[in-house]
C-alpha cells in the first residue's frame, strides 16, 4: 500500500489526453489516477507483489467492487480523492488504456512517452537498480524535450546530489509544478523535473541547482 497522495502526483504531472505516461506500479493507485486523464498509461514494476496487488485493485474496479477498492487504500486523502463523484466509473471505463508490464523503471522504459512517475525508486533500499545520478540520467535520455519526471523522495535526493548540477545536464527542477505537488502532499517531498531545451537560467519557471534551497527541498 502507498502512503503517497495521488492528487499530488496528478497536480505535479498534469496528465493530458494525448500523452503517454509511464508510472512505477507500486500498488496501482497512481497509474489508475493518471488513467482518468491520459489516453495511455504504462505501469512498470519489477516487484511481483506490487504487480499482483495492482491486478487485484483493477479487478475490484472491473467488477464494480468500489468499496473493496477504497478499503485497500492506506491514506484518507486517497480514499477521498477516488470517492469523488463519477471518478471510479470514469477510470473503470478507461481501464483498457492501461498497460501493465514487468520491468525496471530505469532500464526498460518504452519509447515515446511524455512523463514518468518514479515514486521513491531512486532511493528505495533494495529496490533501485541504479544510483541517483545514473537513474535520473537514464530518465533524461528517454524523455522528450519539456518532458516531466516526478519523484517523491526529494528530501533524500537533495542535497548532496543536485546542488552542483552534476546530476544530469539535461534536467532541471520545475518550480511551479513542484510547488503544486507539495501543496497536496503532506508526508513526502516531491520534486518535478523537466527536460531542458535551453539553459535553465534563460527560462521562466525552470530553475537549476543554485536555486534549489528556495524550495526547501531538504
Amino acid at each position: 500500500m502507498s502512503n503517497e497522495c495521488v492528487e499530488a502526483v496528478v497536480c505535479g504531472l498534469g496528465p493530458k489526453v494525448d500523452e503517454t505516461i509511464v508510472s512505477i506500479c507500486n500498488n496501482g493507485e497512481v497509474p489508475l489516477a493518471l488513467l482518468e486523464y491520459s489516453d495511455r498509461v504504462i505501469a512498470l514494476d519489477n516487484d511481483d507483489k506490487e504487480l499482483k496487488y495492482t491486478f487485484e485493485m483493477i479487478a475490484h474496479l472491473i467488477n464494480g467492487r468500489y468499496d473493496h477498492f477504497l478499503d485497500e487504500l492506506l491514506i484518507s486523502e486517497n480514499r477521498e480523492y477516488f470517492s469523488a463523484n463519477g471518478r471510479l466509473d470514469c477510470i473503470r471505463e478507461r481501464i483498457d488504456l492501461l498497460q501493465i508490464l514487468k520491468g525496471d523503471i530505469f532500464r526498460d522504459l518504452p519509447d515515446n512517452f511524455a512523463k514518468v512517475y518514479l515514486s521513491n525508486a531512486l532511493t528505495y533500499a533494495g529496490g533501485s537498480t541504479v544510483g541517483v545520478t545514473e537513474g535520473l540520467s537514464l530518465i533524461a535520455q528517454s524523455l522528450p524535450p519539456n518532458g516531466l519526471a516526478y519523484i517523491s523522495d526529494g528530501h533524500k535526493v537533495f542535497p548532496p546530489y543536485l546542488v552542483s548540477h552534476e546530476i544530469s545536464p539535461q534536467l532541471c527542477v520545475c518550480e511551479d509544478l513542484t510547488i503544486r505537488a507539495r501543496e497536496k502532499e503532506s508526508f513526502w517531498s516531491p520534486v518535478v523535473f523537466q527536460k531542458k531545451i535551453l539553459d535553465p537560467r534563460e527560462r521562466g519557471g525552470i530553475i537549476g541547482g543554485l536555486s534549489l534551497y528556495s524550495l526547501q527541498l531538504n
